[in-house]
């Protein structure tokens, strides 16, 4: 009889216990959710600031590549790459221009020997860009000859998506050969 009222003793303590240990249990897991949910709300504010802040940068490089140009292909000295330029610009495309209408030429890319480096320049106007690249595009042909390349120097995310397209543009022209590229999306004339 005397173990009855210790085990009624131990069972109110347990169930005493009990009782405190899910309040707090309880109040621990409100804690933890409101927590939970102000980091939830945090990161998705990081989020959305750093999708904002990638496209200032995308727009950001793209303006800064607004005016560039590639050429690959064009051989000679490493050392005096502008007048390498303003040759082949004049030579192969008849567009007459001197240094001052040139920023920023070099060559790019590590120097491997029997390779030659692409050089990247930036043009002073957009017209000047557009001639350029107008009459690479009109005498193609006689530029594949002598294997030099025109071409837009495009952001990073630009030019992966443009490489998609031009996968998909191969496939494109056997339908409609008069697709092409413009921007970043199809024309078909």
């Amino acid at each position: 009889m005397s173990t009855t009222p210790s085990l009624q003793h131990l069972f109110n303590l347990i169930q005493s216990g009990h009782a405190d240990l899910k309040t707090e249990t309880n109040s621990f897991k409100t804690s933890i959710e409101s927590k939970i949910s102000h980091l939830v709300d945090d990161i998705k504010d990081l989020r959305k600031e750093n999708t904002e802040c990638k496209q200032r940068i995308l727009e950001s490089e793209r303006k800064l590549k607004k005016f560039n140009l590639i050429v690959y292909g064009v051989q000679g000295v490493e050392t005096d790459t502008t007048d390498e330029l303003l040759k082949v610009i004049g030579d192969y495309l008849h567009i007459t221009c001197n240094k001052q209408q040139f920023r920023d030429v070099f060559r790019f890319g590590r120097q491997v020997e029997g390779k030659i480096r692409p050089i990247l320049f930036e043009v002073v106007n957009y017209e000047l860009k557009t001639q350029i690249l107008n009459a690479a595009r009109l005498i193609n042909e006689d530029l594949r000859k002598i294997k030099v390349l025109f071409l837009n120097d495009y952001a990073k995310e630009d030019y992966i998506k443009r490489k998609f397209l031009h996968g998909q543009l191969k496939e494109a022209k056997t339908i409609h050969p008069q697709a092409k590229i413009k921007k970043k999306s199809f024309i078909f004339k």
